[in-house]
C-alpha cells in the first residue's frame, strides 16, 4: 500500500521556498531604494547646478534622462531618483516636456522664434 502525503496550504502564505523568494525580493528592493536615496542625497547641489545651467544654455529643462546622464546615473534608477529630488524639494517637474526646474524657480519664456 503506497500513502500519499498531502500538504495543506494555508490562504495567503507561501511555501517556505516562496517565503524565502520574498524575503530575498524585500532586501534587494530595500538596497535598490537605498541607493537611490543615496544618489539624491549625494547629487542633489549638481543636479540643481545640472539644471539650472541647463536653462540658461538652452532655454529649457534637461530631460530627466539628459540629467541622469549628466550626473552619471544607473538608467534604472535615474526615475526614482529625478522623484526623489522632487519629493525632497529641489527640484520641481511639470507636466510638459523638458520642464524640469530648480524649485522656486520661474521657468523662463520659450525663446521667440521669427517667422
Amino acid at each position: 500500500m503506497t500513502t500519499t502525503t498531502t500538504t495543506i496550504q494555508r490562504p495567503g502564505v507561501p511555501p517556505a521556498a516562496g517565503r524565502a523568494a520574498e524575503r530575498q525580493r524585500w532586501r534587494r528592493t530595500a538596497r535598490w531604494r537605498a541607493r537611490v536615496a543615496d544618489l539624491a542625497t549625494r547629487d542633489a547641489d549638481r543636479a540643481v547646478r545640472e539644471v539650472a545651467g541647463c536653462w540658461v544654455r538652452d532655454g529649457h529643462g534637461p530631460t530627466w534622462s539628459e540629467l541622469g546622464r549628466a550626473l552619471g546615473w544607473p538608467a534604472g534608477m535615474v526615475d526614482a531618483a529625478v522623484r526623489a529630488l522632487v519629493a525632497g524639494g529641489r527640484l520641481e517637474a511639470g507636466t510638459q516636456a523638458r520642464s524640469l526646474n530648480v524649485a522656486g524657480q520661474l521657468a523662463a519664456p520659450p525663446p521667440e522664434r521669427e517667422p
